[in-house]
């Protein structure tokens, strides 16, 4: 049987293993789990870290070197302010050989793509892309660089860059209690 668990990091946590759980009666068992990752080691990033761990990697229109779009070796950002009009001659580039990849034909030189495993011998297959391979507005250069910008000066745009632009588990600098501050806090209470 097929089980869908859509926007996994939105679902309490304690019901994902049940819903994996059901899948194992079956005799074919497929699950398809979906979400933008959140955290590190939860909810689909848990998940993923199983899994092959798959990038799509294309061969570049001028090296013909197969790569993968990455931030921040594939995103040339032309402004330092998203008020700066010139922030618009942002560009994606091949992280081989530098060359300008054109927005435009996009579609033709993504084609020639596939999804390499990072673990080829793990069966169950997980799939990583981001907002650089989009054809739609999220995937304007300009858009990505403006969002990354705004990231550098606020927490939950920077959250917000990672998880959805990147499509990657992040957590904001002091966003996190860490053991030694937990162990600060533990004291001994008399019940009175």
């Amino acid at each position: 049987g097929l089980i869908t668990l859509d926007e996994v990091d939105e679902m309490d946590q304690d019901n994902v293993p049940l819903a994996l759980e059901r899948a194992s009666g079956q005799v074919e068992q497929m699950v398809l789990a979906l979400s933008t990752p959140t955290i590190p080691h939860t909810g689909i990033n848990k998940l993923y870290e199983d899994t092959t761990q798959e990038h799509f990697f294309f061969k570049c229109p001028s090296c013909s070197r197969l790569t993968e779009l990455m931030f921040p070796q594939c995103l040339e950002i032309t402004a330092e302010s998203v008020t700066d009009p010139s922030i618009e001659n942002s560009f994606i580039k091949c992280k081989e050989c530098q060359a300008k990849l054109a927005t435009e034909t996009k579609w033709e030189w993504l084609k020639t793509g596939r999804y390499v495993p990072s673990y080829s011998q793990r069966s169950a297959r997980g799939f990583n892309l981001n907002h650089m391979y989009s054809r739609a507005k999220a995937g304007n250069p300009a858009t990505i660089a403006k969002s990354y910008l705004r990231s550098l000066r606020d927490p939950s745009e920077e959250q917000e860059f990672y998880n959805s632009k990147l499509g990657l588990p992040h957590i904001v600098e002091g966003a996190s209690v860490t053991d030694a501050e937990m162990d600060k806090c533990i004291k001994s209470y008399r019940m009175g």
